[in-house]
């Protein structure tokens, strides 16, 4: 799967004469998976956390694949998310987590270390949790180096694992929220704009799965979202035959091209291609209460 690495600047060229994408990112009501949260922490533990939050990504070899990509996206809040793509055109691993960042002694090398628990998949819980920790170190795009001290090597191998932050504010999840197209808007300028909003939906489930509707047809599956990148396994569709004028099929088809999304708002903006747009959605409570 190919990383998207400035989203934000293909979602603003994309959308340059709408004018809702002309200011900064804000959160929307999509927050991650409810992973644990962490006790309450000292001003400079709390200070410290701030500082290393971000997207770190690493690729490192594989046996039964071209090599792993490996992404570990830590929140402010002290929750995290760490996810495997195998670079095999399958769905990447997602495990969710929570971590905390502690500084050394002055002058101790590394200066900070990182403690990640991983508690369990986002479909299922782990009988017993995973442990990782990582020195922190200057490097990266982002200023900040992770390198695996503790790990398990017979998943991780002798080499280790070394992280490099790209992304100093990674995009929320969309689970949680269900969300109603309002219009789509092609690279050439043409917009789009559903007769029945409420006939075009999706609805991100907590774990790994979504259900959306495509005017006279349901569909299912499973997706991946990982700090603004978007990835839909196989979709399954009833198959009704819609009325003339139906969006079926390029709704459909958009969601099997999709690549990145954007959260703005409190709307959430979908990528695709090769005939390159976007599709805009909006919580459908908010449209149900017009």
């Amino acid at each position: 799967m190919n990383r998207v690495l400035i989203l934000t600047a293909a979602a603003l060229l994309l959308l340059s004469g709408c004018a809702a994408l002309q200011s900064a990112f804000v959160s929307s009501t999509a927050r991650p998976t409810p992973e644990a949260r962490q006790p309450e922490l000292d001003p400079a533990r709390e200070e410290l956390q701030t500082e290393l939050a971000g997207a770190y990504v690493a690729r490192i070899p594989a046996a039964s694949s071209p090599g792993r990509e490996i992404t570990l996206v830590l929140y402010a809040d002290g929750t995290a998310r760490l996810h495997t793509d195998f670079r095999n055109n399958e769905m990447p691993l997602i495990e969710l987590g929570s971590w905390s960042g502690l500084a050394a002694a002055e002058g101790a090398t590394p200066a900070a270390t990182l403690e990640l628990i991983l508690s369990g998949r986002r479909e299922r819980a782990y009988g017993q949790s995973e442990r990782l920790v990582f020195g922190v170190s200057e490097g990266g795009q982002g200023g900040t180096r992770l390198t695996a001290h503790e790990y398990d090597r017979s998943r991780f191998g002798e080499a280790g694992v070394q992280l490099e932050r790209y992304n100093r504010e990674p995009t929320p999840s969309i689970s949680g929220t269900e969300w109603q197209l309002v219009e789509i808007q092609m690279m050439n300028d043409r917009v789009i704009v559903p007769q029945a909003p409420s006939h075009y939906t999706v609805l991100f489930a907590s774990d790994g799965s979504f259900a959306a509707r495509a005017d006279c047809n349901r569909l299912s599956g499973s997706y991946a979202d990982i700090d603004s990148q978007l990835l839909f396994g196989p979709i399954a569709s009833t198959k009704a035959l819609c009325p003339a004028g139906s969006l079926y099929e390029i709704y459909t088809n958009a969601m099997h091209a999709a690549h990145s999304y954007v959260l703005q708002d409190g709307q959430f903006y979908l990528s695709f291609g090769p005939d390159s747009g976007i599709l805009r959605f909006e919580p459908a409570v908010v449209s149900s209460r017009r």
